[in-house]
């Protein structure tokens, strides 16, 4: 039984010492410090999510947890929803120095021959979700999806909602889970990518890990 007991407690300390332990924090600006955390089983990874919008007052915003490894290094996910408003981010792995000093988002690569076209636009919080669409050209290499963003928080007792529409890629729009993030922001289900004019595939229904991930705690940096 003592024998029992003891290897027991063995298997404990080595289980705990594979564990992989990853800073959590959130703020704006390119970085933020917090404590570290065990990692669950899953998420194998450190990763950060950086975040930029080219308006509104705050215009950077970080996030770092652990994260699955299938989840990272996605590549640069765009929102463009026009007349310059535009959401940038990434989610990267990271390991040591890496994760206290994470590297800038990679640049847009804007091109003339992307013939796609969406409706745009964009809604601080409001009663009811919608906005005044204008279709604009996707000028973004990849970006051949339409996204229909609509975002539902609560002030004063009522549910206000944040309308974004616009040209997106698929980093933005891919269809991955990251574990839930507690936010006063809720993403709602009539959310969608569909394809722009023109593109082949259709890329419906929840959106994924970067959206996922703005939709939680940055949003909540980012927007206030």
């Amino acid at each position: 039984m003592e024998v029992s007991f003891v290897l027991c407690l063995l298997a404990a300390s080595i289980t705990l010492g594979l564990s992989r332990e990853c800073t959590f924090c959130q703020s704006s600006g390119r970085n933020c410090q917090g404590t570290k955390q065990i990692c669950s089983a899953a998420q194998d990874k450190c990763g950060i999510i950086l975040l930029e919008r080219s308006f509104g007052p705050t215009k950077q915003a970080t996030m770092k947890s652990c994260i699955h490894s299938e989840e990272c290094n996605k590549g640069l996910a765009v929102l463009d929803m026009g007349k310059n408003q535009n959401i940038l981010g990434q989610v990267s792995c990271c390991e040591g120095d890496q994760c206290t000093n994470p590297a800038r988002l990679p640049p847009r690569k804007t091109v003339t021959t992307n013939t796609k076209r969406c409706p745009a636009c964009y809604t601080e919080p409001k009663e009811q979700s919608g906005c005044e669409e204008k279709m604009i050209d996707c000028i973004g290499q990849d970006e051949i999806y339409c996204a229909e963003l609509f975002l539902q928080t609560k002030e004063g007792g009522k549910n206000m909602t944040i309308t974004m529409k616009g040209c997106a890629n698929e980093a933005f729009c891919e269809k991955k889970e990251i574990s839930a993030i507690d936010s006063t922001f809720t993403l709602l289900p009539n959310s969608i990518c569909r394809n722009a004019t023109g593109a082949v595939d259709t890329m419906a229904g929840s959106f994924g890990l970067f959206l996922s991930a703005q939709a939680g705690l940055l949003l909540v940096t980012i927007f206030s």
